[in-house]
């Protein structure tokens, strides 16, 4: 059985993601992490983030990128942003 991802690790994606205005490639985010994960894993955790509506995913294959999802004025996420690609 896989092991959980750690919580922290998953906080410090979405804040690579969000030092950067618009969208961010896989590259982008593990030159903004400290703890530098092989790519590979960055991009398993990446998806692990879409599917849990925590990031949006734009694109496909290389030309795949990042942005987190928008926000109400309330401060609540809006849940089932539609993937572009």
């Amino acid at each position: 059985m896989a092991q959980p991802i750690p919580e922290e690790e998953l906080a410090a994606i979405e804040d690579a993601v969000r030092r950067h205005p618009g969208s961010v490639t896989a590259q982008q985010v593990a030159s903004g992490l400290k703890y530098g994960p092989p790519l590979r894993t960055l991009q398993y955790r990446l998806k692990y983030l879409v599917d849990a509506d925590r990031l949006v995913k734009e694109g496909e294959g290389r030309w795949t990128k990042y942005r987190l999802p928008p926000v109400e004025e309330g401060g609540k996420v809006i849940a089932g942003a539609a993937e572009i690609g």
